[in-house]
């Protein structure tokens, strides 16, 4: 893949994004979400890896916490 199409794709991802903040342990309406629930959430418009999701996620930042399953996941909430 080239340098383009890939900033293009993750172009995709930030603009999804937008629709959420990060969310704190004391946020109310913790949103959790793997990194491949949102490579799901937009796989009819794009093709992207965990791993993408993952380090834009990160540059972004967005954390990790454990969600009521005891799971890691990104922790986010509507804007």
């Amino acid at each position: 893949m080239s340098k383009k199409s890939k900033i293009e794709l993750e172009n995709v991802l930030i603009e999804y994004l937008q629709n959420y903040l990060p969310a704190d342990k004391d946020d109310n309406n913790i949103i959790y979400k793997t990194s491949q629930d949102i490579a799901d959430d937009l796989s009819t418009m794009v093709e992207l890896t965990v791993n993408q999701v993952t380090l834009t996620l990160l540059e972004l930042g967005y954390h990790i916490q454990l969600s009521e399953d005891g799971m890691p996941k990104w922790a986010i909430m509507k804007r």
